[in-house]
């Protein structure tokens, strides 16, 4: 199909319909030339059309120019309702919709980086105030569990070689002081357990000799934990068995 023929006959026909056509009906302009390409907000660039036909001319830029990610955004946000009544039909929205997916896949996000000013926080947290988790009295589904623990698969941990500042620190325990722990009171299972005791065999009960010999030359629990990326309580438990 000639998108593009479609579009400058569309265009054509706006701009030799008399303004008299507008007098009782709502419009909307439009740049022929979008700006991402070059255009400009001269008269002779803008055109006066109906909220149905803004929505198809976007339809038609996004087809002609189908790697212009401004574009495809534009498009997307045509079928934002508005008290106009904005015209899309089904299959206009699915197609507006996944041209946002695709011109925002493997891009970061567009505030990621930026912090929040205090302002913002505190409207946040207002805003937030009073409403219960909404993962409250719910559980995740297995298939939930699979695609957090795929997508986390090969990561680094956020906090990898970074330490938590003193005021960080603080403002943690702050939050944790007088609460109790989330899992306290609830015991752990067998196959936990088992886990739990494999995964410390694996790693830390194979180097009993060399933690101990690491321990006689002075060196503390804490530091000796940092290197074997464990407690030093267990490190204490192993030097003293």
């Amino acid at each position: 199909m000639n998108y593009r023929k479609i579009y400058d006959d569309l265009i054509q026909s706006a701009q030799l319909r008399p303004d008299i056509a507008f007098l009782n009906g709502y419009i909307e302009r439009h740049h022929i030339k979008p700006r991402c390409l070059g255009g400009n907000n001269k008269k002779e660039n803008l055109v006066k059309l109906t909220a149905r036909e803004h929505f198809i001319a976007h339809w038609l830029l996004y087809r002609i120019y189908p790697e212009n990610n401004k574009l495809a955004l534009a498009f997307n946000m045509m079928r934002i309702s508005s008290s106009h009544g904005r015209y899309y039909n089904s299959r206009g929205f699915a197609i507006a919709k996944k041209a946002m997916s695709n011109a925002k896949k493997g891009k970061p996000a567009w505030n990621r980086g930026i912090p929040c000013s205090a302002e913002t926080r505190a409207k946040l947290s207002a805003a937030n105030k009073g409403k219960p988790n909404p993962m409250k009295n719910k559980k995740h589904s297995a298939e939930s569990k699979a695609r957090m623990s795929n997508g986390k698969k090969g990561k680094p941990s956020p906090m990898k070689n970074k330490k938590h500042s003193a005021k960080s620190k603080a403002q943690i325990s702050a939050r944790k002081r007088g609460k109790a722990p989330w899992n306290k009171g609830i015991p752990r299972t067998a196959d936990e357990k088992a886990k739990m005791c494999a995964s410390h065999r694996g790693h830390i009960w194979q180097s009993v000799n060399e933690i101990k010999a690491l321990r006689a030359t002075g060196l503390s629990y804490p530091k000796i934990a940092k290197d074997y990326n464990c407690t030093h309580s267990t490190i204490r438990r192993i030097c003293l068995s």
